[in-house]
């Protein structure tokens, strides 16, 4: 925030005289001058003006002089030397510095935050930290990123444009009147793109075995769709080979509720309803409304799904989320065990999740299940298959778009072929 000066009458000379403190030629100096007026609305005026100058230099809108022709800078609003007012442009690194120094704590989730650093990193190392921000040749980004590779693929033009959705958010931060550290941003209007390949439709497991042995790329088992009886196969391989007890309910609760793996990191042990006679759970939703902390979504359970979570909860070591681990095996298993840890309930982070997810199914033949995601989507794909209203699965899934409907369209054929046969006899 910048600096407010003081102002006061002086009892003697009865004129307005003003006081302030404020770093010049690398050290910080008091100011208490005299506004050579005792008409208040005058000196009400000329405070208003150098606070707003002094304002402007702490944003790095203008350039300082020396402490000799600070004043009359001040009183000038900035004017009184045209050499002084020089606009100073914004280094990318130091636009991210700022917005990251102001950020609200809390306001964005750490996945989010995950997410944006990773562009921060593109954006910095392919423009230039020190590249000015209004001048940021947007066009020669695209070309550039488009050329490189990551892993034997070249960079998506979806990747592309969610990294200059971030730069675009920063950038409209800056230029806020309430931050005012850009007078303009760059146009991200009418930048051509690559085309982005369709996500697949949701495919068996024959299926995608079958196109990959006819030289289908190993990334279509992201498009993994299990039937019920796979899910129920996995399920019990996972009983049979979980290395923690948290394990099991965490891969049964995620393919027979559909929630994803965040959702169920959060999941807390009030959420759950087990003793009604319909058991349900809420789900905290980050995604569906940005506006608001935490939206919510009710899923019913499966029996099958009840009892093992009542299991569970036997032997749950405590605190308040539903799927939790102890400090000293966090501890273990970060190489950080020494000595003797108090054993203290944590929840589980959704990186360890993942961690487990990958450890359980390693070297077995579910080792090509990708992610949680494809019991996510697993889950609609077997409500779809089974013709359920695809309404009820929206709001069981919660924030589904019209892409990800496409995807298991396919799963409606009786529906699709009443369609057709309703009006072509």
């Amino acid at each position: 925030m910048a600096t407010v000066p003081h102002m006061y009458k002086h009892e003697k000379s009865g004129q307005y005289r003003i006081l302030f403190r404020f770093p010049v030629d690398g050290k910080t100096k008091q100011f208490h001058k005299s506004l050579k007026t005792d008409n208040e609305r005058k000196a009400d005026a000329i405070r208003e003006k150098i606070h707003q100058t002094l304002e402007a230099l702490e944003r790095g809108h203008l350039e300082a002089p020396s402490e000799a022709g600070f004043w009359s800078f001040l009183l000038s609003g900035g004017k009184s030397n045209g050499s002084h007012k020089v606009k100073r442009k914004l280094p990318l690194c130091e636009m991210f510095e700022k917005y990251e120094k102001e950020l609200p704590p809390g306001s964005l989730e750490e996945n989010t935050l995950a997410t944006y650093r990773i562009h921060k990193t593109h954006l910095m190392r392919v423009f230039g930290e020190k590249a000015e921000v209004e001048n940021l040749k947007l066009k020669e980004y695209i070309r550039e990123r488009s050329a490189e590779k990551w892993r034997g693929k070249s960079i998506t033009a979806r990747t592309i444009k969610k990294e200059l959705a971030t730069l675009r958010c920063v950038c409209n931060w800056a230029n806020h009147p309430d931050q005012g550290y850009l007078e303009k941003v760059p146009n991200f209007t009418k930048l051509a793109y690559g085309k982005d390949e369709q996500a697949p439709q949701f495919m068996t497991w024959s299926e995608i075995e079958d196109k990959v042995r006819k030289g289908g790329s190993e990334k279509l088992w992201d498009s993994l769709f299990l039937d019920v009886g796979q899910i129920d196969e996995c399920l019990d391989f996972v009983k049979g080979n979980a290395q923690q007890p948290f394990v099991y309910p965490m891969f049964m609760f995620v393919a027979k509720t559909g929630a994803r793996r965040s959702e169920m990191a959060r999941c807390r042990l009030e959420d759950l309803n087990l003793d009604d006679a319909k058991p349900s759970v809420v789900l905290r939703e980050k995604k569906r409304d940005k506006t608001v902390r935490e939206t919510f979504r009710r899923v019913y359970l499966a029996p099958s799904l009840v009892v093992v979570l009542r299991n569970w909860l036997k032997i749950h070591p405590g605190g308040a989320h539903l799927f939790c681990m102890t400090t000293t095996l966090k501890a273990l298993l970060n190489g950080r065990m020494t000595g003797k840890k108090r054993a203290k309930p944590e929840p589980l982070a959704p990186n360890l999740a993942r961690y487990y997810f990958e450890e359980t199914l390693a070297d077995s033949k579910w080792g090509v299940i990708k992610g949680f995601h494809v019991f996510r989507h697993s889950f609609a794909s077997n409500l779809a298959a089974a013709g359920k209203d695809p309404r009820i699965i929206d709001e069981l899934m919660g924030h589904q778009t019209e892409a990800m409907r496409k995807r298991y369209r396919h799963l409606f054929p009786t529906k699709m072929q009443d369609a057709v046969v309703g009006v072509y006899q």
